[in-house]
């Protein structure tokens, strides 16, 4: 009996501290995640914003990550494009992930198949397009829940320890009142025989 109440103790603390751990871990990947998508949408709002400029390498903005931009003129064709981050060199590379982001629709979208985020803006002379990319938020996420991964395993571990410890401690007054119950029941038994005999 007392070995199952301290199993139950160890199980239950156990649960509540497996639950614990998923919640926090999932929220902090969760959070991140978010937190490093609408970083690098307020860096492309940025470089969108001032287009004219975008083109000219002299007042090229540095915004910490590795982008491109194209300008499209109101056919759809590429009319200039700054890509001095990428190797671009493959001239069917360009036009096909311009393709690609053209069948996303909305003002902002992801190719997850190339790493790549981009941001649309019309402008009077066609569309202005900046793809910026993904690789280092990914590469973060992965790191991340690696080490929540990795984190969640030692705590586990740490917890059942003391789990196992504190079910111990908590489950020692019902053994001994277990025992001293026994023991009266014992003692009880054989004065009932002695008068008896």
């Amino acid at each position: 009996m007392i070995k199952k109440l301290r199993l139950k103790f160890i199980c239950i603390n156990m649960t509540i501290v497996t639950i614990m751990l998923v919640f926090i871990m999932g929220t902090v990947i969760h959070f991140t995640s978010l937190n490093l998508e609408q970083t690098s949408i307020q860096m492309m709002d940025k470089l969108v914003s001032n287009p004219l400029h975008m083109m000219n390498p002299k007042d090229r903005m540095n915004v910490g990550l590795p982008y491109f931009s194209v300008h499209l003129d109101k056919q759809g064709n590429i009319r200039e494009s700054d890509n001095s981050y990428y190797n671009l060199s493959n001239q069917n590379t360009l036009p096909e992930i311009v393709e690609k982001s053209a069948e996303i629709p909305g003002r902002t979208g992801e190719l997850s198949e190339i790493n790549l985020r981009f941001m649309r803006i019309n402008i009077p002379k066609g569309q202005f397009i900046v793809f910026m990319d993904m690789s280092h938020e990914i590469e973060t996420l992965n790191t991340l829940t690696t080490n929540c991964i990795f984190i969640g395993f030692i705590s586990f571990f740490v917890f059942l320890g003391i789990s196992v410890f504190l079910s111990n401690w908590a489950v020692k007054p019902v053994e001994q009142a277990w025992d001293q119950q026994k023991q009266f029941i014992s003692d009880a038994s054989h004065e009932l025989k002695t008068p008896l005999t």
